[in-house]
């Protein structure tokens, strides 16, 4: 049985490597951005409040998973922070 696995290098420019993650995850901002202003729009808010609310959405978000990722590994971040 085959396996094959993902190279998870999108693309080399130069000096700069973009990842897959990367690509996927503004891809995924970018979704939830245009569900939230269609949502929005049907509610009568407009897409300055959408994109801002969104923004520290993500935010929180990126914090809040560092967050759990150095409480899930607090024995290593322990011994050397």
């Amino acid at each position: 049985m085959a396996t094959f696995f993902m190279n998870p290098v999108c693309v080399r420019l130069g000096g700069l490597t973009i990842h897959w993650y990367g690509v996927l995850m503004a891809l995924g901002f970018l979704a939830g951005l245009v569900n939230w202003w269609w949502l929005g729009r049907r509610r009568g808010l407009g897409l300055d409040f959408c994109s801002d609310l969104l923004f520290w959405v993500m935010v929180a978000g990126i914090i809040g998973a560092r967050a759990a990722y150095v409480l899930a590994h607090l024995e290593t971040f322990a011994e050397a922070p």
